[in-house]
């Protein structure tokens, strides 16, 4: 049906086979009626190809669809509507969404320009906005509780994301959800006036290969308190400021961001529970540890040759610093010797403590 444009389908059909629309190139507009009460189901191709469709409205009583496997072959499709009533399906401003309307399963290819997530939204499906090529910009208001694994991945426009403060619910982020989006520079959780009452967890590979990400803010307001492994692998943040409310830090978790000379942790940080090499490639200079740190495990900063110093705040009752070499309290544990600095085993450290976790150094 090469000339076909608008394709209405009545209640009665329950069945759209694969391929059943394939090569409907002037395919614009599909509408199925309203009404009826037998379940539809769409196999997954069923519109392959069909590459000028921008609108779709589909009735209340469908009960399977993959937007995924079933639309992304349209690449001009920028609306989604849905029939008042679905049990399966529903759509909230031009998206595919659950039955109740409270999670988003799918985006058109064609949405453009700047995103804020709806009100009502609480959840965004896994690959719901994946290789979206048009978005430049994404609010996530504090309403949101979940961002499914690889929800927002290869949006190769999208510039900034914000995640606005002043949550009461807890926000997950899952594995991969913004990975790989090239000309990302801009991530923030600048969190609310006080501190929410949420927490935020980011999963593995969350924003890795975001090699344009240049700021990431993490207030200590956000309540940020989980950074999964290799979330910002391969990044490009000049500085890293550690948030007080961060508990834990995965393995490789910000590994290969090599243009990161400083970080700093937030004065009031507590016990953080570090992964091994987190910061393996990156090319730090200096670290400053806060009074409130207690336990620190050196091989955080395994494979960080440039390292010439670990300082701590000298009311810090756990850990001090000398000659830019990071001991315990009375120094008889050596936990970390920056491999930049040359070892003299004439030295009576070598003989005087009991090393811990010599991590590397240069003979």
């Amino acid at each position: 049906a090469y000339d076909l444009e608008v394709l209405n389908i009545g209640k009665d059909v329950t069945y759209i086979a694969e391929q059943a629309f394939f090569h409907c190139y002037e395919l614009k507009e599909i509408n199925f009626v309203a009404g009826g009460t037998k379940p539809l189901e769409i196999e997954d191709g069923a519109f392959l190809d069909v590459a000028k469709l921008k609108k779709i409205t589909l009735p209340a009583r469908l009960a399977r669809l993959d937007g995924v496997a079933t639309l992304d072959a349209c690449k001009a499709l920028v609306t989604i509507n849905a029939e008042v009533g679905g049990e399966f399906f529903g759509s909230v401003d031009g998206m595919l969404t659950n039955g109740v309307r409270d999670t988003i399963l799918y985006c058109p290819p064609m949405r453009q320009g700047a995103l804020e997530i709806p009100v009502g939204i609480t959840a965004i499906g896994d690959n719901a906005f994946a290789n979206r090529t048009e978005l430049t910009s994404l609010v996530v208001p504090a309403w949101v509780e979940s961002i499914g694994a690889n929800a927002f991945q290869n949006c190769s426009m999208l510039r900034s994301v914000e995640f606005v403060g002043g949550r009461n619910g807890n926000l997950t982020i899952g594995n991969n959800a913004f990975a790989g989006n090239k000309v990302l520079s801009s991530v923030s959780f600048p969190g609310g006036a006080t501190k929410d009452l949420g927490n935020v967890t980011i999963g593995d590979f969350a924003f890795a290969n975001c090699d344009k990400l240049l700021t990431l803010v993490m207030n200590d307001n956000a309540n940020i308190q989980s950074i999964g492994n290799n979330a910002f692998e391969g990044c490009s943040m000049g500085e890293l400021r550690i948030a007080a409310s961060i508990i834990s830090v995965g393995d490789n978790a910000f590994a290969n961001c090599d243009e990161m000379t400083t970080v700093e942790f937030a004065e009031n940080c507590g016990d953080i529970q570090f992964g091994a090499a987190v910061f393996t490639g990156c090319n730090i200079r200096s670290v400053e540890l806060p009074s409130t740190i207690q336990n620190f495990n050196g091989g955080v900063f395994q494979g960080c040759d440039t390292i010439a110093e670990i300082k701590v705040d000298p009311a810090n009752p756990y850990l001090e610093s000398v000659g830019g070499v990071l001991y315990n309290k009375g120094q008889t544990e050596l936990l970390f010797y920056p491999q930049s600095k040359s070892v003299d085993f004439a030295d009576s450290v070598f003989f005087r403590v009991h090393i811990y976790h010599l991590i590397s150094y240069s003979p």
